[in-house]
């Protein structure tokens, strides 16, 4: 089913791409096109889809684009972080994942906070 919906997905995508107007994301633009796309087919196979397709078009389109953009961010950072040297590894670790204050952190290093 995934495999049938991603290649809808892509097929609308590329019979549209004139209109995708460039103000956005074109991610946010294909995510709208696959959700609308498992919609349909949850509405064609007569599935059980939790919550109002209707509704929920307007109101969480702009939350999911974010969940999304926010999770790729998110990997990118710990790929960054994956990669940094010690001791800024751990510094960066501490401040951000413990929520240490400069001054702790200073403290453990033997360090001033500036």
């Amino acid at each position: 089913m995934a495999e049938e919906i991603t290649q809808e997905t892509f097929t609308k995508a590329l019979k549209a791409i004139d209109t995708f107007d460039g103000r956005r994301d074109i991610r946010a633009w294909l995510f709208t096109i696959a959700r609308n796309t498992y919609y349909t087919h949850c509405k064609r196979q007569k599935i059980y889809v939790e919550e109002d397709i209707e509704d929920m078009h307007l109101v969480n389109q702009e939350a999911f684009t974010s969940k999304i953009i926010d999770e790729e961010s998110a990997l990118l950072v710990h790929r960054f972080l994956h990669h940094m040297r010690e001791p800024y590894k751990e510094v960066f670790t501490l401040r951000v994942f413990g929520e240490l204050p400069f001054e702790k952190i200073a403290v453990l290093f033997g360090k001033t906070p500036n």
